[in-house]
């Protein structure tokens, strides 16, 4: 069994300001990383292409880049299943974003921070038939094709706000996951080799075509960001990745917000609520998990370790964890 707990690793100098305040705040979690044996991974997404979070999830799968990949790569045939299982060509991904000019290029908000719902993903979707011929019966207002064939590319979609794009067979391209692109920078990660010109044009004109959408118009009165792009990303083959864990695997992502936004009060308040309604309560049914704490370019697993405690005294592993959870330089 894992807990993985997004955003519980600050950055260098707030964790140093966080420390006196674990033991009280987090009882639970104190005592697990001083009885636990600590693997950290350094996961700069710069390198990756993805986010710590996702990052482990591969890890999770075995999922080892081919030459000319990054981990992100990994995120097509995961994030696909189980619709790619017997795929054996190169899993693409589109995720709906949004786009929006910054003082030194652009940022982007990925699909999770948007609250695309089915009837909004599937209007902006019929709306590509202008651009796209429907692989299936022409579409209702109310019903997306099976397929919308763009010329090198095909669109189909997985769920709301995510859809698998079939590439031309000799495709390559260096992506970034959308999580982790809204984390840095769009600029960054555009793709600018002469093989991504076809998917370029094709997103030029889909923002175009979505500026004035009906959708966006509803958004914006809402005071929501626009729809207003489509982020590829994958290029994996489900191959690539192991068969599903069978270890069950809880996800609580409280902390991550409040990291991202530096809100240390706030951060704290939410790792009390789960220590005492998480970890806690695991503990009290006799539970021994794995721990995955991420931070902003790092992963931190804690597994569970038998070595009795007259013996972690003696070699002062107690307190440890502390030299990696306050790094000095």
């Amino acid at each position: 069994m894992h807990i993985v707990l997004p955003g519980a690793l600050p950055d260098a100098g707030a964790a140093r300001a966080l420390l006196p305040h674990l033991a009280k705040t987090a009882p639970t979690l104190s005592r697990w990383l001083s009885l636990g044996q600590a693997h950290i991974h350094d996961t700069p997404g710069t390198q990756t292409g993805c986010t710590p979070e996702e990052y482990w999830q591969l890890q999770l799968r075995g999922f080892h880049p081919k030459a000319g990949q990054n981990q992100a790569a990994g995120l097509g045939p995961l994030l696909a299943e189980p619709n790619s299982a017997q795929n054996p060509q190169p899993v693409w991904l589109a995720e709906l974003v949004h786009v929006s000019p910054t003082q030194h290029g652009a940022s982007m908000l990925s699909a999770d921070e948007l609250a695309i719902d089915a009837s909004q993903s599937a209007a902006l979707l019929d709306s590509l038939s202008v651009l796209c011929a429907a692989g299936a019966a022409a579409p209702t207002p109310s019903q997306t094709p099976q397929t919308l064939d763009c010329g090198d590319f095909t669109l189909r979609q997985l769920r709301p706000g995510l859809l698998q794009v079939q590439a031309p067979a000799d495709f390559a391209l260096l992506t970034a996951s959308p999580a982790q692109v809204a984390r840095s920078a769009v600029n960054d990660w555009w793709p600018h080799q002469a093989s991504a010109g076809p998917w370029r044009r094709l997103f030029n004109e889909i923002q175009m075509l979505w500026f004035d959408h009906p959708v966006n118009h509803q958004r914006q009165q809402l005071g929501l960001p626009p729809i207003n792009g489509l982020w590829l990303f994958g290029g994996a083959t489900p191959a690539q990745l192991d068969a599903g864990s069978p270890e069950q695997v809880h996800w609580h992502a409280d902390l991550l917000p409040y990291a991202l936004q530096q809100d240390w009060g706030g951060w704290l308040q939410a790792l009390g609520d789960l220590d005492n309604k998480v970890l806690r309560a695991a503990e009290q049914q006799g539970l021994h998990p794995s721990l995955a704490l991420t931070g902003r370019e790092r992963v931190v697993e804690i597994k569970p370790t038998r070595q009795p405690a007259w013996l972690r005294k003696l070699s002062g592993r107690n307190n440890a964890w502390r030299n990696w959870w306050s790094p000095q330089n």
